[in-house]
């Protein structure tokens, strides 16, 4: 048992466990050693499956899966790797393995975005892991560097200080190097065995890249296309400055049904996407004339069109900023006689991104950014490699 593995086999059982790291349901691999003093050879096959830790020469640490396997094969020598943990006898072994299943029921994936490389750290700042007790009902479980759940309970009035005191060290922590697995502590780990915890969900979301540049928002068109990312729960997601308007005439796509000063759209008795209402959109004197009579009247624009105006906050009333920003720069004209040559159709418009928005900026919405995992506890899959000398028994859990 304490005898060093030969490098090929290594290497290759190194790989075989790097790889079920990689799965999309994490495999993380566990070593217990039978019958001998700890092995360091042993010591990194257990950091290779996620369950343990090396160092390189200078001292820094190092997993070996994140290197190739040259560069390993070359660094085997100097690694200085935790052994794995040893057994005497087989009652020892079988106490081993049932305390490694049920850590396991404390133990659950992330659900993590496409858009992160393999190798990239997912920071604790950006995950949200959320229980429903069959106590307290929702609650968030802070990361074990900001304490643990009781104080938060108390300061919720969920639970009195005498039942939150036994939630001082309820917490979550990476349960892997990969940190794509998340392990419930103290109380709460005990609780997830007992069957008080009816769901465990964690939400991941990555940092808002475009968060307050323009964007066009997908599948709208006129003014209703014209967006600008906003950070929602971590997404960015382009969201719309304006909402339909009637269409009046200013060389502009107002009711955002792709065509430009369609005037009879705005009649309240026509068809329009967003008819005018008198009752509840009244028109000053300067914008009486803004719909040229609800008429197939030509709308000329030769000083190019009008422009949108500002786009409404939470607190103001899009109406009075549209007829506001009517500037009466394009004008109605009387109907074309019948010798008069047809005018031309306008095509359908469909707003083009802005010239300013990121080259790289998604059109919509990313779809994986914020990504949330959900269900009755159930752990991630585990597998657990039992090692008898240099032979080993193993056992696989999904």
């Amino acid at each position: 048992g304490d005898e060093a593995l030969e490098v090929e086999p290594l290497t290759i059982a190194i790989n075989a466990l790097c790889q079920a790291r990689a799965l999309a349901q994490p495999l993380t691999t566990e070593i217990i050693q039978l019958g001998a003093s700890p092995s360091a050879s042993l010591g990194v096959l257990a950091a290779a499956g996620g369950a343990g830790s090396c160092r390189d020469a200078a001292g820094g640490a190092l997993d070996p899966c994140a290197i190739s396997a040259t560069a390993l094969q070359a660094q085997l020598g100097t690694l200085s790797c935790d052994p794995p943990e040893a057994v005497a006898t087989t009652d020892a072994l079988a106490q081993a393995l049932t305390a490694r299943v049920e850590a396991a029921r404390c133990v659950f994936s992330v659900e993590v975005p496409t858009t992160y490389a393999r190798d990239e750290v997912v920071p604790a700042s950006t995950l949200r892991v959320r229980v429903t007790h069959e106590l307290f009902g929702e609650v968030d479980v802070p990361h074990v560097a900001s304490g643990g759940l009781g104080a938060g309970l108390v300061a919720r009035g969920v639970a009195a200080a005498s039942l939150a005191a036994r939630y001082e060290d309820a917490s979550w922590s990476w349960a892997d190097p990969d940190h794509r697995t998340v392990r419930l502590s103290g109380q709460l780990c005990h609780d997830a065995r007992a069957g008080q915890i009816a769901r465990v969900s964690t939400q991941l979301a990555c940092q808002c890249r475009y968060e307050g540049q323009d964007c066009a928002v997908p599948n709208a068109r006129g003014r209703c296309a014209i967006g600008r990312y906003a950070c929602v729960q971590g997404l960015d997601v382009c969201t719309p400055r304006y909402t339909a308007m009637p269409e009046v005439c200013n060389g502009l796509d107002d009711n955002c049904d792709g065509a430009i000063d369609n005037l009879a759209s705005a009649d309240p008795d026509g068809d329009g996407a967003t008819p005018w209402s008198p009752a509840t959109q009244p028109l000053d004197r300067d914008t009486q004339g803004a719909f040229c009579g609800f008429s197939d009247t030509a709308c000329g624009c030769p000083d190019g069109p009008d422009t949108h105006g500002p786009a409404p906050g939470p607190r103001d009333d899009e109406w009075e900023l549209f007829t506001s920003a009517y500037s009466g720069r394009c004008a109605c004209a009387e109907p074309l006689s019948a010798l008069s040559a047809p005018a031309p159709a306008l095509p359908a418009v469909t707003p083009a991104a802005p010239l300013d928005a990121p080259l790289d900026a998604p059109a919509v919405a990313s779809e994986g950014c914020a990504q949330g995992g959900s269900g009755a506890p159930a752990p991630q899959g585990l597998l657990v490699a039992l090692l008898l000398g240099l032979s080993g028994l193993v056992a696989r859990r999904d």
